[in-house]
Parts: structure tokens; C-alpha cells; sequence
């Protein structure tokens, strides 16, 4: 039986090959929506909750957030933040492992219609 899948660095499968745009913060959710419909061929994520979080709110949300970008079927991903946020997307970056990934900070990228930009470039 022949099992057709993409071979991962972390030596896990995937039957996908997303390319994932996903949000560290509510407050960038229109930038990250935008890039998705200038770019529909990716899978848009936008994160529902806002940048201050208790301890333990904060360590599942950087679980589950990593959790999505680590995830086999994930080829590649790119997280957009705001900049003033708790769980920044430098954070996040450091417990995604052996994928692609891309981060931009709207405060650090000029606004966000610029960061619009960058991300569908």
C-alpha cells in the first residue's frame, strides 16, 4: 500500500501542504484577513483573543497557536503581530520547529496596509 504524503524535516507526514496566515493578536485580524483574500490559495487564522493574558491563559495560547503552525499538513506559515501584544510573534516563532516561517509586526512594518503588502509579497 503506497501512502502519499509530504515527508516533514521533524520526520512526520502530511497529507497537506497549507500555507498558513494566522494572526498572534485579535488586533491585527484585518491585516491577516486581507492577505487571505488577496492570496486565497492560504488558510487564514485569525487568533479571537486580545494581547493581555494571566500565566496560564498565556501558555495555551502560545500551545495552541504553536500547536496549529507545527501541525504536519502546516508547509509553511506566516504570523503577522501588532507589536505591543504579550505573546509576541518572536515568542511564538521560537516554539515552531523545523518549518518555514515568517513574521511580520505591523508596528515594525510601517502600518498595516503596508504590512498588507509584505505579506502577499
Amino acid at each position: 500500500m503506497e501512502f502519499s504524503a509530504f515527508r516533514r524535516p521533524d520526520g512526520r507526514a502530511g497529507v497537506r501542504n497549507h500555507v498558513l496566515v494566522m494572526s498572534s493578536v485579535s488586533c491585527v485580524n484585518g491585516v491577516v484577513e486581507a492577505i487571505g483574500r488577496a492570496v486565497p490559495e492560504a488558510v487564514v487564522i485569525a487568533n479571537p483573543y486580545g494581547c493581555g493574558y494571566g500565566p496560564d491563559d498565556f501558555n495555551v495560547s502560545l500551545r495552541t497557536l504553536s500547536g496549529i503552525i507545527n501541525n504536519p499538513n502546516v508547509g509553511a506559515a506566516l504570523v503577522i503581530g501588532l507589536g505591543c501584544e504579550m505573546l509576541t510573534v518572536e515568542t511564538l516563532a521560537r516554539f515552531v520547529t523545523k518549518k518555514p516561517l515568517e513574521t511580520l509586526v505591523v508596528q515594525d512594518s510601517g502600518g498595516s496596509a503596508k504590512t498588507i503588502e509584505k505579506g502577499i509579497h
